[in-house]
């Protein structure tokens, strides 16, 4: 999403909605890429990193007189020692994004608290296309025998979103997958 877009959304919003509580960023298609192909860097930098830089400097320009949250979506493929080097950066800009969830969360509080999700294996239209053993091999990398199902990705967030103590984490959900290793 350009600046001009996102611009144009936070505008739209000023016009309809007197405030706006929560912010989720939650972009991030996965492109496989070697250490030389810039056009992955290009796009993986700008969906995921860049995007949400500017979604939330609009957010946080809006005048609020409450308590709001951040909630970026980050993954277990952004967490320390779990990237996926099929996924070089894609991996690198999720752990980018954890990391400035913890760095803008310093900087927003304590008006706006800033956190993170990082699920691991979610079933969802992404694996539509993978073979029914890279799925199985998936599953079986989790303690819990199977995908993270997307409505639990969801009450994490809402957990975070209607929690006043979080600021500055990141919440893996991936069903034990980082205590195993990746598959």
């Amino acid at each position: 999403m350009d600046a001009g877009a996102i611009k144009a959304l936070f505008d739209e919003i000023r016009r309809t909605t007197p405030t706006l509580d929560v912010l989720v960023n939650n972009a991030g298609e996965v492109r496989s890429g070697d250490l030389n192909e810039d056009s992955v860097w290009e796009y993986e930098y700008k969906n995921i990193l860049l995007s949400a830089m500017r979604m939330s400097a609009e957010f946080l320009s809006m005048p609020s007189s409450h308590l709001r949250k951040i909630i970026n979506i980050t993954s277990i493929y952004g967490n320390l020692g779990t990237g996926d080097p099929e996924y070089l950066q894609y991996s690198a800009f999720k752990a980018a994004l954890a990391s400035v969830t913890a760095t803008l969360g310093k900087s927003a509080a304590p008006h706006t608290l800033v956190n993170a999700v990082a699920p691991g294996y979610t079933e969802t239209p992404a694996w539509t296309g993978a073979s029914s053993e890279t799925k199985e091999a998936c599953a079986r990398a989790t303690l819990i025998g199977r995908f993270v199902r997307p409505e639990e990705v969801a009450h994490s967030v809402i957990f975070i979103a209607e929690n006043d103590a979080l600021a500055g984490q990141v919440l893996t959900l991936d069903g034990g997958t980082s205590l195993k290793g990746l598959a």
